[in-house]
């Protein structure tokens, strides 16, 4: 394998937003070609950015107020929900690899990885000496049966569409007991990523049912409490495999559904962090005197899904008529108030080095869109209801900004809100028109995720495999500059005539006590609080 084959280049982010009093701005580049293999002592994510620096102290508790807790919830890390399942999952289970706030690649429950000269075999190594929970010692055996789980379409997991894209589960096998060798079906240079993302954590071999007695993994903390949409307990794992790692003794879980209540948890209460705010509420949080704004550039991919299963978005006609209608920056102003990076109905931000060259910012064509309109069939406009929710801070802002911004072309939107605890039992994969949000990942495992037709979260439903076959050509691509070049011609694809309607990707805005220390921001997974501390 050279070099070039999986490498990442970082790119200087435009200013996406400024770190101003009680806001503090983590991460600063953003997503190149993909990772290298590496070899190391640590996974070690690195952060640039904290609530402060200072000297660590070890112990303490820390309390996290969580706003889109749901019933559905269960301690099963291969099953990623949402903000509280990706709060909670990485601080009992690790994965191979990490990606930094840079999308560097780094070592975890692997040490190493490669592929032959055509991408179409890898092999990872493991770490040696690391253990479960409840001290049985993790081998092959354990990571050729979490992949091979992540195939089982009871367990419906997002990195089904990634997997299924190049390999078969038969084709998953332990070379020895600290080895596994993956071949593929297809040709593949960005298939390590796949294993740094939530929803791949290593379990033990044979476990298919989790509750708290057998929840055990390999992380930083072991579960002492869990109850579906109320909240949960971790306390320290004094025997993790990262010596010196956390250095909190324990984290709680809450629920607190409010928006409003959500803040004032930290601003006034005894909660030392939140999940997403809407950044309509970071000047409650920069004049609280007692707590900042955390902030990661282009964190979510916060978008609107077009079912294209339902009418009337089996039209393509249709389809296009909604992404002309849109006025991004405005949406982008209006939403997150300029928090975010804008994107052309594709899911990269415009800074992302695959992001086409030849696609920019898409201005609002508002002629076009009725035209296209009365062709499809509807010369005096259309009628459309937008479902959305509290979920993720900011998601009812977009879906309202939204609406105001494609009225002028005759789209009439409803928008409506449903609760975040049911939301994706009853709205998302349910409904025609609806929001949804993922964090942030590199192409090549997010455009599978929910795009590509065996998408086990398939959404927009476009029925036939355009977006399949435009993949299959990027993924066996071996030089950056093809890779690039393929890329970019499959994200044109999806901007010009998939149901992803996206106007930016939200920076993440989350409310913290000025004590807390250390919180860091990997891509892929929800924020991390191994190396969180109390000063």
């Amino acid at each position: 394998m050279t070099d070039d084959l999986l490498r990442l280049q970082s790119m200087t982010r435009r200013d996406a937003i400024r770190a101003a009093g009680g806001l503090v701005l983590v991460g600063g580049s953003v997503l190149g070609l993909a990772g290298c293999g590496s070899s190391g002592s640590g996974a070690g994510t690195v952060t640039n950015g904290s609530t402060g620096g200072g000297t660590v102290k070890r112990g303490g508790s820390i309390q996290v107020a969580v706003g889109d807790a749901a019933t559905s919830e269960n301690l099963d890390p291969q099953r990623p929900w949402n903000q509280n399942n990706g709060l909670y999952v990485p601080l009992a289970w690790d994965t191979l690899i990490q990606l930094d706030e840079q999308f560097n690649l780094h070592p975890s429950l692997a040490t190493s990885w490669h592929s032959n000269a055509a991408a179409t075999q890898w092999t990872f190594v493991l770490r040696q000496g690391v253990k479960f929970h409840d001290g049985t010692p993790m081998t092959s055996a354990d990571v050729v049966w979490s992949m091979r789980r992540l195939f089982e379409t009871s367990l419906a997991s997002p990195i089904y569409g990634p997997l299924a894209a190049v390999v078969s589960a038969k084709g998953i096998a332990a070379k020895d007991a600290h080895t596994v060798v993956v071949d593929l079906l297809h040709p593949d240079a960005f298939f390590p990523v796949i294993f740094a993302q939530t929803g791949t954590e290593i379990i033990k071999a044979g476990q298919n049912v989790f509750t708290l007695s057998n929840a055990v993994g390999t992380g930083p903390f072991r579960f002492t409490s869990f109850q579906a949409g109320q909240g949960w307990t971790v306390a320290r794992n004094a025997d993790y495999w990262q010596t010196g790692f956390p250095y909190l003794d324990q984290i709680r879980g809450v629920s607190i559904p409010d928006p409003t209540a959500l803040v004032d948890a930290v601003t006034s209460g005894s909660s030392d962090l939140t999940t997403s705010v809407a950044f309509s509420q970071v000047p409650v949080i920069q004049s609280s005197g007692n707590s900042v704004a955390l902030v990661a550039p282009a964190f979510f991919d916060s978008y609107i899904v077009m079912n294209a299963k339902l009418a009337p978005f089996g039209d393509v006609r249709v389809r296009q008529a909604v992404k002309l209608a849109d006025n991004r920056r405005r949406v982008l102003a209006a939403a997150y108030q300029g928090n975010g990076v804008l994107t052309s109905d594709t899911p990269v931000p415009s800074t992302d080095p695959f992001y086409p060259s030849g696609l920019g910012i898409r201005a609002q064509e508002i002629s076009q869109a009725k035209s296209l309109l009365a062709q499809a069939g509807y010369p005096n406009g259309i009628d459309l209801t937008l479902y959305t929710s509290d979920l993720l801070g900011g998601m009812v802002d977009m879906a309202v900004a939204f609406a105001q911004m494609v009225a002028p072309a005759g789209i009439r939107v409803n928008v409506k809100q449903h609760p975040a605890a049911t939301y994706f039992e009853q709205v998302w994969l349910q409904e025609a028109f609806y929001c949804s949000w993922v964090y942030r990942k590199h192409p090549a495992v997010r455009v599978p995720q929910t795009l590509a037709s065996y998408s086990a979260w398939r959404e927009t439903n476009i029925p036939h495999t355009k977006v399949d076959s435009l993949l299959a050509s990027a993924l066996a691509a071996t030089s950056p500059t093809e890779q690039k070049a393929r890329m970019g011609t499959l994200l044109t694809w999806i901007a010009d005539n998939d149901g992803y309607v996206s106007a930016a990707f939200e920076n993440m805005a989350l409310a913290a006590k000025k004590t807390l220390q250390g919180v860091e921001f990997p891509q892929g997974k929800g924020p991390s609080l191994v190396r969180a501390w109390v000063s």
